[in-house]
């Protein structure tokens, strides 16, 4: 599953709006509804009820929501505890299906990936 799409979903849940979300993701509304539509292709299931003053959750997102808040947290998690590892985070949105978790310090033990290296894809 892709966790870029999750991030979609979980700002979207979270703003009730295409326009806030996109606006917290730095994207367009027109990508949120395409993620959003995407997932929910994904998961056969219909996550958001659409009405004239945006998005609410439908029973299947509600029953979706705590998971992918674990996952954000655990992310997070992972993070903050990357600076003691001797490594340092891209940043929000850096995680993903084909996308590296770390860029490496200078200093960083042998065998760490370099950050310009190619990300394998699926």
């Amino acid at each position: 599953m892709d966790w870029d799409n999750l991030r979609f979903f979980l700002e979207l849940a979270r703003t009730g709006t295409l326009a806030g979300a996109a606006r917290r993701l730095g994207v367009e509304h027109t990508t949120v509804s395409r993620r959003i539509q995407a997932l929910e292709k994904q998961m056969g299931a219909t996550l958001f009820a659409r009405e004239a003053g945006g998005h609410r959750l439908a029973e299947a997102g509600r029953h979706l929501l705590p998971s992918v808040e674990a996952m954000e947290a655990a992310v997070l998690g992972v993070e903050r505890a990357a600076p003691r590892a001797g490594r340092r985070p891209l940043g929000p949105g850096a995680c993903g299906r084909h996308r590296r978790f770390w860029h490496p310090d200078p200093g960083a033990a042998p065998g760490v990936p370099d950050a310009k290296a190619p990300a394998a894809v699926d």
